[in-house]
């Protein structure tokens, strides 16, 4: 089969790859009860698509549809010249041209022609649907009351029976706020807003089906939706790409879809870099701040939630849409500054794995709330986005201070480390992160879960020894990472054991006896921001984190004796010279740190909280 993807204009209404949402349906009875309804999407969300698929293949009878698309005009007259005549048009035999009533160039005017169509289509026992597309363009003098003309056809239809017969959609990226500015008129709050939302993983298997692929198309299609999120053009573009050869993968047509896209990703980053206050709101929930999503009580969330980059997670936190906003956010402009796109070192091989817990909220004593885990194990998941790692090959587990309900058991740890280290093979690098509350007992550093208990760590917390034997699986990754964001007080029975494994290196963000200190300026903890600013340079190998990482935590503080350790020892070269980063990346600096509220380091004080 010839593949029809499109990735520029609104599918026709015939198209092979027009996939329909809930929406579908949904609109048939709105539009047997005639209400106003509102499609209000970012671009590119398949809005226009969707009204012509109405307008052309929905089966009702005796419904007429009246198609505008608007664009900007300077003033009222050149308004209503612009949306008269297409409508009068599309009636066809309903009004012929001798019957067309007077074209409007004022609002009450334009409530005169809307009363004389609606007779018209009365008359001849139908029902007149006007969609009015890319309504935001209508920002002349005079824009209230030509809306407040709409809705007082609505609501005079129980005494002008025409206006029954009549009913608009209005549908492009806008907020209905904006749409009656005057105060002292009644808001425009008479439509029905519904929803075009991304393509879930079932749509988006139904769009791969479209073409016979040489893969298995579920897993295609789940992986095409891993990095989209659903989002229409995206999965349209990326399709279209793969259709095209049978042997590019969705990671190389997504850094085509980078290279080469003009319509859809610049037009987002221009809106950023126009308006510094939408760009540092969005720093803010790169970085993993939990902000509660509330678009309707918080104007920049409804504008970047209009310029469609952020979301409601399954929590209803604010969240950046999909994966591939995420790496364009963290590679092209978040810091601000000129992009380099990355580049992968050519003696790296393998695939990249990671799994990343971050601890605020303990159930027992004595393991106390804590501020930040949360966050160091957000920024790092953006920070390995940013070098590359495939959102797949990522499991990120987190339990914040809100999150009583969720249980967090270190069985749970280390199933997923489990999992991740099946995929592993020869070359590969896993990595273990891990941040929050730790002990050191009897020679065995313990990393504390959601549920520990303190009298029982070996059956509730988090073992480095096993951590340990999880990672060495035989045939699986040869470079294995574990680093470990957490104190190590509570030391009993002599100092723990050093680790013997082969390419395996830990690193410790505080040495025997020692705390871990949070860095409230930053809200992550002191080593982890150290460690991501490191990361995000492009050089980090375990050598220069031992020695660049632990001078600066030294630095930072050396009055609270916090000094990083690597293990096994510093003798170990193969160790040492396994990267933590390939790429050279300073874009993602700028989310890491976008929770600080000053540019310079503070200095530490009493009431630093530790681990």
């Amino acid at each position: 089969m010839t593949h029809s993807f499109q990735t520029g204009g609104p599918l026709p209404p015939d198209s092979a790859v027009y996939i329909e949402r809930a929406t579908d349906a949904q609109v048939l009875d709105h539009l047997q009860k005639m209400n106003y309804l509102l499609f209000i999407e970012p671009r590119q969300q398949g809005k226009t698509s969707f009204a012509y698929r109405v307008a052309r293949k929905l089966a009702l009878p005796n419904v007429v549809f009246a198609y505008v698309y608007l664009n900007p005009q300077a003033t009222e007259t050149a308004w209503y010249d612009m949306i008269a005549p297409p409508i009068l048009r599309q009636l066809g035999e309903l009004l012929p041209r001798s019957d067309w009533p007077l074209l409007p160039q004022n609002s009450n005017q334009w409530r005169d022609f809307l009363s004389d169509i609606a007779v018209a289509v009365r008359q001849a026992d139908k029902r007149l649907v006007i969609m009015l597309d890319e309504i935001g363009a209508a920002k002349f003098e005079g824009v209230t009351e030509f809306f407040s003309v709409l809705r007082d056809v609505f609501n005079s239809r129980l005494f002008e029976p025409q206006f029954q017969q009549l009913t608009f959609w209005l549908l492009g990226t806008f907020h209905p706020r904006n749409l009656i500015k005057d105060d002292t008129i009644s808001p425009f709050n008479i439509a029905h807003r519904l929803r075009l939302p991304d393509f879930t993983i079932a749509e988006m298997q139904a769009l791969v089906a479209k073409v016979h692929w040489s893969t298995e198309q579920t897993d295609l299609a789940q992986t095409i939706h891993k990095w989209t999120g659903g989002q229409p053009y995206l999965c349209q573009r990326l399709c279209a790409y793969l259709a095209e050869s049978a042997t590019l993968e969705v990671e190389q047509a997504i850094e085509r879809l980078k290279g080469e896209d003009e319509n859809h990703l610049p037009h987002i980053l221009k809106q950023l870099e126009d308006n510094e206050k939408l760009r540092d709101y969005l720093k803010q929930i790169f970085a993993g701040k939990r902000i509660k999503f509330s678009p309707s009580q918080t104007r920049v969330q409804a504008e970047l939630e209009l310029l469609g980059v952020i979301k409601a997670d399954a929590e209803r936190y604010c969240t950046i849409r999909n994966e591939i906003y995420k790496q364009v956010l963290a590679e092209l402009f978040l810091d601000h500054v000129e992009p380099a796109r990355p580049t992968i070192d050519p003696n790296v091989t393998g695939e990249r794995w990671a799994v990343l817990v971050g601890i605020n909220l303990y159930d027992n004593a004595p393991y106390h709330t804590l501020n930040y885990a949360v966050n160091d194990a957000k920024a790092m998941y953006n920070q390995l986005l940013a070098d590359g790692y495939a959102p797949d090959h990522i499991v990120l587990l987190t339990r914040d201070k809100e999150e009583k309900e969720k249980v967090l058991r270190n069985t749970d740890i280390y199933n997923a480390l489990k999992d991740m280290v099946k995929k592993t093979k020869p070359n590969d690098s896993m990595l273990f992160y891990f941040s929050g509350h730790g002990e050191t007992i009897e020679n065995k550093r313990y990393f504390i879960a959601g549920s520990s208990q303190q009298e029982y760590l070996d059956e509730s917390a988090v073992s480095l020894s096993r951590i340990q034997d999880f990672m060495d699986r035989p045939g699986g990754a040869d470079k294995k990472i574990v680093i470990l964001d957490a104190c190590q007080t509570r030391v009993t029975k002599g100092a723990p054991g050093i680790i013997e494994a082969k390419g395996l290196a830990i690193l410790l963000s505080c040495g025997q006896g020692q705390q871990s200190y949070e860095y409230p300026e930053k809200e992550l903890s002191v080593f982890t921001y150290f460690l991501l600013e490191k990361l995000a340079d492009g050089k980090a190998t375990v050598e220069a984190i031992d020695t660049e990482v632990k001078q600066k935590v030294y630095d930072w503080g050396s009055e609270h004796k916090q000094i990083p350790t690597l293990l096994p020892d510093e003798h170990n070269e193969e160790v040492k010279r396994i990267p933590l980063s390939y790429h050279s990346h300073q874009a993602i600096l700028g989310a890491i740190m976008a929770l600080q509220h000053e540019s310079c380091f503070a200095s530490p004080d009493e009431g630093n909280q530790y681990r």
